[in-house]
């Protein structure tokens, strides 16, 4: 991804981002990102996994869910912006989490290190062969059997309000792809995670009332390739 992609991807904020800015961090993350107080038992999430969050932004989401399982290792937060890791920075207690500067498809970590990586509203702005690409780095990242847990605006059957949803969330002209679980199993299956699954969590977003579509996908395990 060139310097004008990386800053046309996360740098140019739709109406959530804009509305969600001035929230403190782990406020927008209960606000926008509200069913992560479901993960622990969603997907077993104990203080022993190794976390990774693709487009972290101030990190809200990382430190809220670091709140709740308490990781013995400190999870680990990447975005494209030095000034959004600054704020994470400043925001973030000693030791609470870890930041990089990093893109979405070119990850600095090392094969099988992570047992989850969150990517939470990172993928309306990418092209289909961006996000296979971005597919194909978490799976890379992930340990057998680990967990790419995805969410994001999805579309209904109605073009007229796909049509104000893309709207609303834009950035600057920037086209945004409304995908379903219809849309997005294929790309993760081609880009070799063993376990596709839709997930319908008990508690629901909260902001902006826009339907999210929510997807658990796992890498084999050990000896299931």
């Amino acid at each position: 991804m060139s310097r004008t992609q990386a800053t046309r991807h996360r740098g140019r904020a739709g109406l959530a981002a804009a509305l969600a800015g001035p929230l403190p961090g782990m406020l927008g993350a209960y606000l926008i990102d509200t069913p992560f107080v479901d993960l622990q038992d969603e997907i077993q999430l104990d203080a022993g996994h190794r976390v990774l969050q693709l487009g972290c932004g101030r990190a809200g989401l990382l430190r809220a869910l670091d709140g709740r399982v308490r990781f013995r290792c400190p999870p680990v937060g990447v975005d494209e912006s030095q000034a959004r890791l600054r704020a994470a920075a400043r925001s973030a207690g000693d030791d609470v989490i870890s930041l990089a500067a990093a893109t979405t498809t070119r990850l600095p970590f090392a094969e099988e290190r992570f047992d989850l990586v969150l990517a939470a509203h990172c993928f309306r702005q990418l092209e289909d062969d961006m996000l296979f690409r971005v597919l194909l780095e978490c799976r890379r990242v992930l340990k057998p059997g680990g967990v790419l847990l995805a969410w994001e605006f999805a579309p209904l059957s109605s073009r007229l309000l796909n049509r104000f949803h893309a709207w609303l969330l834009r950035r600057r002209g920037t086209p945004v792809r409304l995908r379903g679980f219809g849309m997005l199993a294929p790309y993760a299956l081609y880009a070799g995670f063993k376990h596709v699954n839709r997930l319908q969590f008990r508690t629901p977003f909260l902001f902006p009332p826009i339907p999210r579509v929510a997807v658990a996908l796992q890498k084999a395990a050990a000896g299931e390739e």
